[in-house]
């Protein structure tokens, strides 16, 4: 054997075993250092999937990186109860998936985790996620409408952008809507800001061409540039003496005061 190929071989059996990846039925997966198991690559063709609750004798609690990435023929979801991860990109550009049912035990969304699922209309997020991460649900252009759990306090970046929402009502404890959260909504007829709201990003509801009114709490401190860029009927309504009053007049935003 040529010293390249020992070498590499030995490294092989110096791996742990939850480095590499097992195969069972349609679901390729790894054990974990930590314990459990995690969906690495669903190879299946079905339409409607259920993740299996165990793989390799070891319970399922994370679906990993890109694990369904492009599944084309994925119509249907269901998430076990134990997971508390879905990776980056999991579900990116599953165009024909239309529902995702998402167990009690999800704390964390990976960015993009459902990204360009173009027909994704059914998902109710568990009362678990604190935070809505980067590209999320961007170009889910079939979401109209979205329940956010109460312990959101984070919007993340192009999380919504050029999705199909049509309203949506931010929980009291979101502080922060990241750069094009909402940007290019162009179904976005109503949208309910917490009056605890302190940072509004670049462009975070840029493009929003159906808006016609905002009202900004006083509690915010922050907004970046363009927020309200291409938003021909917005009007925002502010409060006297506020930071949202002053960007709006220096912007050329049309606004209103509101007392109150």
């Amino acid at each position: 054997m040529k010293p390249t190929r020992l070498l590499t071989a030995l490294l092989a059996l110096t791996l742990p075993l939850t480095a590499l990846a097992a195969r069972e039925g349609d679901f390729e997966y790894r054990i974990l250092p930590e314990g459990g198991a995690s969906v690495e690559r669903y190879t299946g063709t079905a339409a409607d999937c259920g993740i299996p609750t165990l793989l390799g004798g070891a319970s399922v609690v994370s679906v990993g990186k890109e694990a369904f990435e492009e599944s084309l023929s994925l119509i249907r979801v269901t998430v076990p109860e134990g997971v508390t991860r879905i990776g980056k990109e999991a579900f990116e550009e599953c165009r024909n998936l239309t529902a995702a049912e998402l167990p009690a035990t999800l704390t964390d969304l990976g960015k993009g985790a459902f990204k360009e699922c173009t027909d994704l209309a059914d998902l109710l997020l568990p009362a678990g996620v604190a935070s809505i991460p980067e590209e999320c649900f961007e170009k889910c252009t079939a979401l109209k409408s979205i329940a956010l759990p109460a312990g959101v306090t984070r919007i993340g970046e192009s999380a919504f952008e050029e999705s199909g929402l049509e309203t949506i009502a931010l929980p009291a404890g979101v502080t922060e809507i990241c750069e094009e959260a909402f940007a290019d909504c162009t179904a976005l007829t109503e949208v309910v800001l917490p009056d605890g709201l302190r940072s509004l990003g670049e462009e975070a509801f840029a493009g929003c061409t159906e808006l016609t009114e905002l009202t900004v709490p006083a509690s915010v401190v922050t907004i970046g540039r363009d927020a309200f860029a291409r938003c021909p009927k917005l009007t925002l309504v502010v409060k006297p003496g506020s930071v949202a009053e002053t960007y709006a007049r220096n912007n050329g935003v049309p606004f209103r005061t509101a007392e109150g």
